[in-house]
């Protein structure tokens, strides 16, 4: 048996918090869920043993790693990623500990360097000193700088050569996020500017790089463009599909919306939370009144994401145990 410490769990939420599940990927929505149920969701974590503990899964795209060149990626399911990263916060320390030294200079990647507010990393990771022979990790390692101050003085150049920043475009869409709060121009324009960009050849092919636009436009409700958005749904593959939802709800398309409904109880999980999520753009008491309907086939966290989404005294969901599936 094998149980963790509520240390260990509170580390790895503010890790998803700090730095998302991975560099490749949107954070997921339903991290803000899980803090939002926190105090109780961590008490059930620090009980649960992980020895025993039934892993999700997770969904897999194939990610651009160079221009002419990709790779599979999977992103584990929100939950599983905090039971990961509470596990790389017990463990962690001792497995680097059992690495080769930096002082050698032979390894080039990244090195542990936990510290309090959730980061996992050195702050200069030795493969810096590769970065002469290699082009888009020094990119990635700008775009996460620019991220961090939100300068929106790259906006223009990023958006005019997005298709080529295809292998970083997880790290350029934060960027973009950032930036565009601070952007004094037609963010509107900016919006067309990302919605042409799905029509680019290579993005155009990829599920996993419209999906990191999309983000884009379902996280940022000034770039508008929604009805265009809503369109691409019917086409779209589900992992794509997931963004389109997030966006008719950020637009609040709740007659749109609407019409999906009948759609929910196919969706694959990852889907169905985006929908749960997006139900709150639905008038208050038809919204009510669908939970209601579809409680008791409800997992534990689409019922963490409909409290989070809705934050109604009165919604009745039943027994929430995270830890069952």
């Amino acid at each position: 048996m094998l149980k963790l410490s509520l240390a260990s769990y509170d580390w790895a939420l503010r890790h998803l918090i700090a730095e998302g599940d991975t560099d490749l990927f949107p954070s997921p929505f339903e991290i803000s869920a899980l803090r939002h149920s926190w105090p109780t969701i961590r008490k059930q974590l620090a009980d649960t043993d992980v020895t025993n503990y039934a892993w999700r899964g997770g969904r897999r795209f194939v990610v651009p790693k160079k221009m002419l060149a990709f790779r599979v990626a999977t992103q584990l399911d929100p939950l599983d990623s905090l039971i990961l990263a509470a596990l790389m916060y017990k463990y962690g320390p001792a497995l680097e500990a059992h690495r080769i030294p930096i002082s050698e200079r032979r390894v080039f990647s990244h090195r542990l360097g936990r510290s309090g507010d959730g980061r996992l990393y050195a702050d200069r990771p030795s493969w810096h000193d590769f970065w002469e022979r290699v082009d888009y990790p020094r990119l990635s390692w700008l775009m996460r700088r620019l991220t961090q101050v939100g300068a929106p003085g790259g906006l223009d150049f990023i958006l005019s050569n997005i298709a080529r920043l295809s292998p970083i475009l997880g790290p350029v869409s934060r960027y973009i996020m950032a930036a565009v709060p601070n952007y004094n121009g037609d963010k509107n324009l900016i919006g067309a500017k990302i919605l042409r960009a799905l029509e680019y050849p290579i993005i155009k092919k990829s599920h996993y790089l419209q999906a990191i636009l999309l983000d884009v436009i379902a996280t940022l409700p000034e770039l508008d463009h929604v009805d265009l958005v809503t369109a691409r749904y019917g086409g779209s593959d589900p992992l794509v599909r997931r963004e389109i939802l997030r966006a008719a709800a950020i637009g609040a398309r709740g007659d749109w919306l609407r019409d999906r409904k009948t759609e929910f109880r196919s969706m694959d999980p990852w889907l169905r939370r985006a929908f749960v999520s997006s139900s709150a753009a639905l008038p208050e008491e038809e919204a009510h009144f669908w939970l209601q309907a579809v409680r008791d086939n409800l997992s534990p966290l689409e019922k963490v994401v409909a409290s989070f989404a809705h934050k109604r005294k009165d919604l009745k969901l039943g027994e929430i145990n995270i830890t069952k599936l």
